[in-house]
This record gives structure tokens, C-alpha cells and sequence, in this order.
């Protein structure tokens, strides 16, 4: 398990940075200590949180984020199957129905 701090902090920060995301730290009342909006690519983390609240707020987005993108490739891969002429497409459709399961 990582330490807190605040250099841990400005890792994940700089991580979702270089994946399109905004972080900001704003007052508000959020469920998690955050609010993820993905079509503005924003992050709102509560700023009166505590360090570990943040850094676990941010861990939770990246998991989230990183899930998303492993089942949309998964989707892509399965779609491209589909479209492959008809000999390879039964095996590869299997193949690619057996990962999602």
C-alpha cells in the first residue's frame, strides 16, 4: 500500500492530466468525495478533504476509467470479429464472447 502524501497526490493528479482529465478542487457536498464528469473529461475533488480521502477519491477514478477503457477495447475487438469474412469469424466470435465471460 502507498503512503499518502502529497507527492503521491500530484503522481495521480499528473496521471489523469495526461489522460484528458482536469482536476480541480472545489467545495461541495460530494457522495465519494468527488464528482467525475466524463464529457468535460473533469475531476472535482472536495478540497476541505482529508490527504488519504483525496488520494483514495483519485485511485477510485483511475479504476473506473482504466475498467471503462479495458471493456471498450474488449467491445471494439468483438466488433471487428463480426466483421471477419466468415470462415474466421465463428472461431474468433467465440474467442472474443469467452473473454467477456
Amino acid at each position: 500500500m502507498a503512503k499518502f502524501t502529497t507527492q503521491y497526490l500530484k503522481k495521480l493528479e499528473e496521471y489523469l492530466e495526461e489522460n484528458g482529465f482536469e482536476v480541480r478542487y472545489e467545495k461541495g457536498n460530494f457522495k465519494n468525495g468527488y464528482c467525475l464528469l466524463e464529457s468535460k473529461k473533469l475531476v472535482m475533488v472536495n478540497k476541505f478533504s482529508a490527504m488519504e480521502t483525496r488520494c483514495s477519491a483519485l485511485l477510485e477514478i483511475i479504476n473506473i476509467l482504466e475498467s471503462q477503457q479495458k471493456i471498450s477495447m474488449q467491445r471494439q475487438e468483438l466488433f471487428a470479429a463480426m466483421q471477419s469474412p466468415e470462415q474466421e469469424k465463428e472461431s474468433v466470435l467465440n474467442e472474443k464472447i469467452n473473454k467477456l465471460s
